[in-house]
């Protein structure tokens, strides 16, 4: 498969990053994934890319306070060619997002995109014209009318890997994602609602995770970053040691 995705990756997505490049080795793990920074050249070498690939997907995850950082990568991006699809993701563009398809990108996934950014692939590079039949994807129809198809499923952690082993892009293990109630630097409660309590990762997940017991590669790796960075952070106690929160409590 002649087929490539672009990751802009930067200082403040790479935990957002590493997850989804995890989340895309399981479920399309033939998909080619390059991990490029948002420089001056990046429109150049995307229609570079484009003439050596049958499509080419570039992805951005950011919020809101990086949004002028985003903005001048985007000038570069401008005409690309037909095969080149442009693609956000995250709180800035689940909270906004139809602004955010009209900075110039053809799809937004909104919330939660553990089951919506691989099933995108049905219309990026499988020749699929309509995202009528996903969830979770925001565009503009032909007329440039703004359209959202419908919210996208409640998401089991335990199902997805929190990074990439096969790319080398290792994060924090996220071990609860959001905070109960509405608070305003969160936009997963007013996605979800206010009754919509954090997601928790099985205990028993995060303890073979950490050790390598899902796979000896992890070891070495993993466990180097943990003594070193500290990036694993146990949750915090009012939430209860195996407890499984979902969509009704």
């Amino acid at each position: 498969m002649n087929d490539l995705l672009i990751f802009v990756m930067e200082g403040y997505n790479r935990y957002s990053i590493a997850a989804l490049a995890g989340i895309l080795d399981q479920e399309r793990p033939d998909l080619r994934l390059e991990f490029w920074q948002g420089r001056a050249d990046l429109g150049e070498r995307v229609r570079q890319a484009a003439t050596h690939h049958r499509h080419v997907v570039v992805a951005f995850s950011f919020m809101s306070p990086q949004l002028p950082q985003i903005l001048p990568v985007l000038e570069g991006l401008h005409s690309l060619p037909a095969n080149v699809t442009l693609v956000a993701g995250g709180p800035h563009a689940s909270g906004e997002p139809e602004s955010t398809l009209r900075l110039g990108f053809q799809a937004v996934v909104t919330g939660e995109g553990e089951v919506t950014f691989p099933c995108c692939w049905i219309v990026f590079f499988v020749g699929e014209t309509s995202f009528e039949g996903l969830t979770g994807i925001a565009y503009l129809d032909n007329t440039g009318k703004f359209s959202h198809t419908r919210r996208g499923p409640w998401v089991d952690l335990d199902a997805y890997p929190p990074f990439s082993i096969k790319h080398r892009k290792l994060a924090a293990i996220e071990i609860t994602r959001d905070v109960p109630g509405l608070v305003a630097f969160a936009r997963r409660p007013f996605l979800w609602g206010p009754d919509a309590l954090p997601q928790r990762r099985a205990n028993s997940l995060l303890v073979e995770t950490g050790a390598g017991g899902s796979g000896d590669a992890l070891c070495p790796l993993y466990q180097r970053r943990l003594l070193l960075l500290r990036v694993a952070r146990w949750p915090p106690p009012q939430f209860g040691a195996g407890r499984t929160p979902g969509p009704h409590g």
